[in-house]
């Protein structure tokens, strides 16, 4: 049988990491500036590790009215140029920016970490109580 300790190893980090990346995207989603962006180019590529990558240029502007360019990698949607994507940036440096859609799947993998850390701490709290 595996130790309670074990179980307690590995949920309290896979709960605490979750819980801190979520707080922290939900920080940003209420903090930070919405806009319509631009897409201004979109070029296939490699990352470092040799996967393919798609590269998304955006435009957009901020309340200031200075225009910025973000960066994306989208996961799965790859879009056409000159379409329009919702965006957020932060009003304190207007030219931080990410993308708003498309992370659905990444919330919710770091949601079935939290809820994996969460089950792993239940069962080693058990394992150490009886």
């Amino acid at each position: 049988m595996t130790s309670p300790w074990l179980w307690l190893l590995a949920g309290v980090p896979a709960t605490a990491v979750s819980l801190l990346w979520l707080l922290h995207a939900w920080r940003r989603a209420r903090t930070w500036t919405r806009v319509e962006a631009t897409v201004v180019s979109v070029k296939d590529g490699t990352a470092p590790d040799r996967t393919p990558r798609t590269v998304v240029k955006y435009r957009y502007v901020d309340a200031s009215g200075k225009t910025h360019v973000g960066v994306d990698h989208p996961t799965f949607r790859k879009p056409r140029r000159g379409s329009t994507t919702p965006a957020r940036y932060n009003p304190e440096s207007p030219e931080i920016s990410e993308t708003v859609s498309g992370y659905l799947v990444l919330y919710l993998g770091v949601a079935a970490v939290g809820a994996f850390g969460i089950g792993a701490v239940a069962v080693g709290l058990t394992g150490l109580s009886g």
